[in-house]
């Protein structure tokens, strides 16, 4: 079978473990302000609603990745999860406002967190990429080559 793949690999399990540090962190320790006083809720929350909808997203695509065997398959899956990151990092204070004291936890902990977690997963995603590209020619290397 043309672009598949024997087994389950490092670029899944780090694409996984890097989900999973992205959607633990924004349900906990990268979350968005708590609510006002009375009860209403600052412009941040409605981001780290946002967030950590991507964060779901970003899990069940790495956990895909990982049932999948086609290499061909894999890459494209990998590139999908490029504008997830992106958006992820955009959310924060760029599509979505965030309060406006810089002191505030939106500022000092969800921005920077997301945006370090979206980061590694862009980049694992970038890396799988060309891993997977990788393996499809050294598949296409060996099927031309009978002596192999």
């Amino acid at each position: 079978m043309k672009g598949s793949k024997k087994s389950f690999g490092i670029s899944d399990i780090l694409l996984i473990v890097a989900a999973v540090i992205y959607l633990v962190g924004v349900f906990t320790v990268f979350s968005a302000c708590g609510p006002k006083d009375d009860g209403s809720w600052m412009t941040c929350h409605w981001a780290g609603q946002i967030i950590k909808g991507l964060s779901v997203t970003v899990l069940i695509t790495s956990l895909v990745h990982a049932l999948i065997r086609n290499s061909g398959i894999k890459a494209g899956i990998s590139i999908a999860m490029i504008p997830e990151a992106v958006l992820s990092m955009l959310v924060p204070g760029v599509l979505v406002n965030l309060c406006m004291m810089n002191n505030m936890h939106c500022h000092t902990m969800m921005r920077p967190g997301t945006c370090i977690c979206s980061g590694f997963v862009l980049v694992m995603a970038v890396m799988d990429i060309f891993l997977q590209y990788s393996a499809i020619r050294n598949q296409d290397k060996n099927s031309s080559n009978p002596s192999s």
